[in-house]
C-alpha cells in the first residue's frame, strides 16, 4: 500500500538535522543491511529495521498520520533526531517504493500515536473554554489603562525629550510589556523599536534623534489606529480586516473569516519559494510559504509567527514540496500578497510538478512598471505592508557597474540585493543565472522600499522545466 502522502527526496532533506545526517543517510538507503521495510494497509506508517553494531536490528519507524509531518522514531543511540537510518528508510522508498511490502505497525507504536491525539483533542478543548464575557470585560479595561500609559509616555517624550536615557529605556520595557498583555502586540512593537534605536551602537546622536522621531511618529499613528479599530464595529467585512490581528491580537478562526466572505474553494497552490523572517520590535520569527494559485495567477502566503521565546510549542511553517489543492480555504482581503489558510491536513496532492511548472511560468510578469505602480500604490495605503512579492519574466540578467540587476523586455530594470548579513542570495542567483540564462527565466522577488529606491531580494528561478530556489 503507497503511503498516504508523497516522498521525494528534497522533502527527506527538509527533515535532515544538518547536511552529513543527510548524506549518511543516502549511503544506508542502498544498504544491504535495511531490511524488512514495509507500509500499513492505511498508508500512514512506514516501517523497517536496520542490523547496526548491537545484537538487535534498530527498529525504525515513520508516523505519517499528518502527511506533510511525519513523526520518525528510531531505536538507535544515535544523539540525532531524526537518525540518519530513519532518513535512510525514507530515502528508499522515495527511490524504490517497490521494494516496501506490506507491514503493521506494532501495539506500542499504536499506542504511541493515540497519545498524542488524545493531547491534541485536550488541547483543543481547553482552547475552546476560554473567553467568555467577563474575560472580554478585563481585557477592555487593561487596553484601556495600556492605551492611556502610551499617550501619557508620548506627551511625556514630545515634552522632555530625552529619549535614550537608562531612565527611558526601563519606561520603554515597563511600557512594552503592559501593551503587549493588553493584547496591543502592534503597538508594543512600535514602542520597542524606538528602545532598540536607543541601543543601537554606532549611532550619533542626530542619527539617534532622527530615527527616534520617525519611530515616535510611527507610535503615534499607531496609537490613534488602534483606537480605531476599537471603536469600530468589527463584526461587519472590512477591507481593514487583515489589520486586525496586527493591531489587536484579534485571532480570526477559520470559520469566522468564511462568515464575513472569504471563503475561497478548490485552490490549486504550487509552493515557490519558502522564507524566514525575523521582526526584532515583535520579538517573533515568520515563517512564510509564498504558494501560487495555479488558477489565477495570484500569489498567496500561508504563514506562522512564532516568538522567539516560544518557538517550540508552535508549530513550523509547512514547506509544501508539491503541488497541493486545498477543497476549502479562506484568504484574508488586502491587495498583493493576500494571507491564505485552511483546516490543518486538509490538502492533497495536486497537479503534477511539470505541469504546474509550466502554468508558473505563463504567469509570469512580463513588465516590472505597471506591477511596481500597483506595489507603490500599497505603500501609500496606511499600515499596508511595505513589501511585496511578485513573480517577474526576465529578458536579462546582470551586472551594472556593481549593482546586480534584472531586465524586463521594455528596458525595465529593478536592483537585487542580499537581504541578510549571513547570507548571500545574490550568490545563489548568480549560480542560477548562469544555469538558466538563455532561458528567459521568471524571478520570484520580494520588493522592498531603501531610502527612495524600490529594490528587490531574490528568492527563486522558475522555467518551464526547472524550479531552483534561492535561498531561505
Amino acid at each position: 500500500m503507497p503511503l498516504n502522502a508523497p516522498l521525494t527526496e528534497d522533502f527527506v532533506r527538509t527533515l535532515a538535522p544538518d547536511e552529513a545526517s543527510f548524506k549518511a543517510a543516502s549511503e544506508i538507503s542502498q544498504s544491504s543491511r535495511l531490511q524488512n521495510l514495509g507500509t500499513s494497509s492505511d498508508g500512514t506508517w512506514m516501517l523497517g529495521e536496520f542490523t547496526g553494531m548491537g545484537p538487535a536490528p534498530y527498529k525504525l519507524s515513520a508516523d505519517f498520520h499528518i502527511p506533510n509531518q511525519p513523526v520518525l522514531q528510531s531505536t538507535s543511540p544515535s544523539r540525532y533526531h531524526p537518525d540518519k537510518y530513519t532518513l535512510g528508510m525514507l530515502l528508499k522508498y522515495a527511490h524504490n517504493p517497490d521494494s516496501f511490502g506490506v507491514k503493521s505497525p506494532s501495539i506500542e507504536l499504536l499506542a504511541r500515536r493515540e497519545k498524542v491525539l488524545a493531547a491534541e483533542e485536550r488541547k483543543k478543548g481547553v482552547f475552546a473554554k476560554k473567553g467568555g464575557k467577563k474575560d472580554e470585560e478585563k481585557k477592555q479595561l487593561l487596553r484601556l489603562e495600556a492605551l492611556e500609559a502610551a499617550n501619557h509616555m508620548l506627551v511625556d517624550l514630545a515634552a522632555k525629550g530625552n529619549w535614550f536615557s537608562e531612565n527611558r529605556a526601563e519606561q520603554f520595557e515597563k511600557l512594552c510589556k503592559q501593551l503587549n498583555e493588553a493584547s496591543l502586540p502592534s503597538l508594543a512593537a512600535q514602542f520597542k523599536r524606538v528602545a532598540l534605536v536607543g541601543k543601537e551602537k554606532g549611532l550619533k546622536d542626530p542619527e539617534k534623534n532622527l530615527l527616534g522621531a520617525s519611530a515616535l511618529a510611527n507610535c503615534e499613528a499607531v496609537l490613534k489606529k488602534t483606537i480605531h479599530f476599537l471603536g469600530t464595529d468589527t463584526s461587519k467585512p472590512s477591507e481593514e480586516d487583515y489589520l486586525l490581528e496586527q493591531f489587536l491580537d484579534m485571532h480570526w478562526s477559520i470559520s469566522d473569516l468564511k462568515a464575513r466572505g472569504y471563503g475561497k474553494t478548490d485552490l490549486s497552490l504550487f509552493e515557490l519559494a519558502y522564507e524566514r523572517l525575523d521582526d526584532e520590535g515583535r520579538a517573533t520569527r515568520m515563517e512564510v510559504s509564498n504558494l501560487l494559485d495555479l488558477n489565477t495567477g495570484e500569489l498567496h502566503q500561508s504563514v506562522a509567527y512564532r516568538p522567539f521565546k516560544g518557538l517550540t510549542p508552535i508549530p513550523e511553517q509547512v514547506s509544501y514540496t508539491t503541488p497541493i489543492h486545498v477543497p476549502d480555504a479562506v484568504l484574508y482581503p488586502g491587495s498583493l500578497n493576500r494571507r491564505v489558510r485552511w483546516e490543518k491536513n486538509s490538502e492533497t496532492t495536486g497537479v503534477s510538478s511539470s505541469e504546474a511548472l509550466e502554468a508558473t511560468y505563463g504567469h509570469a510578469i512580463p513588465e516590472f512598471e505597471p506591477v511596481i505602480d500597483e506595489f507603490r500604490s500599497q505603500l501609500e495605503k496606511p499600515f499596508a505592508p511595505t513589501e511585496a512579492v511578485l513573480l517577474l519574466r526576465c529578458a536579462k540578467l546582470g551586472k551594472v557597474n556593481d549593482k546586480v540587476v534584472v531586465e524586463d523586455s521594455n528596458g525595465g530594470r529593478l536592483e537585487l540585493r542580499d537581504r541578510r548579513k549571513d547570507y548571500s542570495h545574490l550568490f545563489n542567483f548568480k549560480r542560477a543565472a548562469a544555469m538558466l540564462r538563455s532561458e528567459s527565466p521568471a524571478l520570484l522577488v520580494r520588493l522592498a522600499v531603501s531610502g527612495k529606491q524600490i529594490i528587490a531580494y531574490p528568492l527563486a528561478m522558475i522555467t518551464p522545466k526547472h524550479h531552483l530556489k534561492i535561498g531561505v
